[in-house]
C-alpha cells in the first residue's frame, strides 16, 4: 500500500499575491456577487458587510496592509499562531448597537476578545474614519492574539491610536502623524493644569479607563490623547532616543514581570524627569505637513460655507474664491501649508463644490460639505491617489 500523499504547505507570501490580485479583479456580476452582505476571506482576516461590494473590499485590502504593518513593529517578537478575525462592518448604527455588547455602547467600534471578533459602522462616518477605527482595533486584536495578553491599559490604547493615526499613500503607510486636533487639546490641557499626571495613567486600571469612556466625561478623549502622546514621545522624541526603553518595557510585561520593575528597570525611577520631558515634547510639538493641509482646507471649506445660508447659491468657483481671497482665480495658495496648491472643483450642476490638495506625494486630500441639521459642516478625507476615479484624477492633475 502506498503512503498517504503529503499535503503542500504554501507559502504565505504567495498566499498574499492571490489575494492582491483577486481584490484587484473586477466585480462579478453575478447576484451572488452582488447582494448584500459581502463577505471576503483574507489570509489575515474575515470581512463581512452590509454597506457595498466596494467597500467590502477596500476594507480587506488596508487590513491586510495594517496587519503587516503591525508585524514590522514587533519582528522581533515570538508572535503567536495567526488567529484571525472575523470583522463586522454594519451599515446602520443601529444595528452596530444591538449586536455589539453594552460596553462598547457609544463607541464607533471595538474588538470582543470572547468572540474574536471586530465591531464598526459606517453610518454617517466617511470611509477612513471608519479605516480609522478598524486600524485601532485590529491592533486591539493583534497585541491580544499574537503577543500578549498582560499589557496595561495606556500601552495598548497608546499604541492602538497611534496605528490609528496612519496614513496609506497608495504603496504604504506613513506612520507618525501628528493631527492639529490632538495637539491643540493636549497643549490646551497643559496650559490650564488639566493634564492628568502621568502615574495616575500608567497606572491606570482597565475598570477606571472604560468607565470614563462609559460616563462620556472630558476624561475619555483626554486619555486617549495622553495614551497616544506617551507612545509618539517615547519613539520619536530626540530621533527615537527611548524607543528602546519602550520596547524593553513591553517585552518585560510580555514576559509577566512585576509591573513597578519593569517600569524601573526601562525608564528609571524618577517619573517626574520623564513626565517633564514628555511635558515640553507636547508644547513643542508641530503638525504634520498632511494634517496641517488638512486642517487648513477645513477651516477654508467651512468659511465658504458660511458665505451663504445655502451654500450652493454661490456662483461657482470664481464667486467662492473672490469672496475668500484677493487672487479671484481657481487656485488657493495657502502660504503656511508649505506653498500647497488647493484646488477647487465643482462637480455637477447644483453640487456643492470641493476642495482637493494634491501636493503630498500619493495622496489627496479632499474637503467637502454635507447637510448637518438646518446648516452645513465641513468633512475632511485622505486618500490614496491611485483610490480616485479616473475622470476626477485626470481633471485634478490638469488643472
Amino acid at each position: 500500500m502506498s503512503s498517504p500523499a503529503k499535503k503542500m504547505k504554501i507559502p504565505r507570501a504567495i498566499i498574499l499575491v492571490f489575494f492582491i490580485i483577486l481584490l484587484s479583479a473586477p466585480a462579478q456580476n453575478s447576484s451572488a456577487r452582488t447582494r448584500a452582505p459581502y463577505r471576503i476571506k483574507t489570509p489575515d482576516c474575515i470581512i463581512k458587510t452590509n454597506v457595498d461590494e466596494s467597500f467590502a473590499r477596500l476594507v480587506a485590502r488596508r487590513m491586510n496592509s495594517i496587519y503587516r504593518e503591525y508585524e514590522k513593529h514587533f519582528s522581533d517578537y515570538e508572535l503567536r499562531p495567526h488567529e484571525r478575525p472575523v470583522i463586522k462592518i454594519f451599515k446602520e448604527r443601529g444595528r452596530y448597537e444591538s449586536v455589539a455588547p453594552t460596553s462598547l455602547s457609544g463607541t464607533g467600534g471595538g474588538f470582543v476578545a470572547g468572540s474574536n471578533q471586530i465591531l464598526a459602522f459606517k453610518e454617517n462616518r466617511t470611509r477612513e474614519e471608519v479605516l480609522s477605527t478598524l486600524y485601532h482595533e485590529g491592533f486591539h486584536q493583534f497585541l491580544y492574539n499574537r503577543v500578549s495578553r498582560k499589557v496595561p491599559i495606556w500601552l495598548n490604547e497608546g499604541l492602538a491610536e497611534y496605528f490609528a493615526e496612519a496614513t496609506w499613500d497608495g504603496d504604504a503607510f506613513i506612520m507618525g502623524q501628528k493631527p492639529v486636533q490632538r495637539i491643540h487639546a493636549l497643549q490646551d490641557a497643559a496650559r490650564s493644569g488639566t493634564l492628568m499626571p502621568m502615574q495616575k495613567l500608567l497606572s491606570m486600571k482597565e475598570g477606571e479607563w472604560a468607565a470614563n469612556v462609559q460616563s462620556g466625561s472630558r476624561l475619555a478623549r483626554l486619555q486617549y490623547n495622553q495614551a497616544w502622546s506617551i507612545i509618539h514621545f517615547l519613539l520619536h522624541a530626540n530621533d527615537g532616543r527611548y524607543a528602546d526603553r519602550l520596547d524593553g518595557y513591553l517585552k518585560s510585561r510580555v514576559r509577566w514581570e512585576n509591573p513597578a520593575r519593569a517600569f524601573r528597570s526601562n525608564f528609571g525611577r524618577d517619573i517626574r524627569a520623564m513626565q517633564s520631558a514628555w511635558k515640553d515634547y507636547i508644547m513643542e510639538l508641530e503638525p504634520d505637513p498632511i494634517s496641517r493641509c488638512r486642517h487648513n482646507m477645513k477651516t477654508l471649506m467651512s468659511r465658504a460655507a458660511g458665505l451663504r445660508t445655502d451654500p450652493r447659491d454661490l456662483a461657482g468657483i470664481k464667486d467662492i474664491l473672490s469672496q475668500l481671497s484677493e487672487s479671484g482665480v481657481y487656485r488657493h495658495y495657502a502660504n503656511n501649508c508649505c506653498d500647497t496648491s488647493y484646488i477647487l472643483q465643482n462637480t455637477e450642476q447644483g453640487d456643492m463644490p470641493e476642495l482637493f490638495c494634491m501636493k503630498h506625494p500619493g495622496i489627496v486630500i479632499r474637503a467637502y460639505m454635507v447637510r448637518d441639521g438646518g446648516g452645513w459642516k465641513t468633512e475632511t478625507e485622505i486618500m490614496a491617489e491611485n483610490t480616485l476615479p479616473e475622470d476626477l484624477l485626470r481633471t485634478l492633475v490638469r488643472e
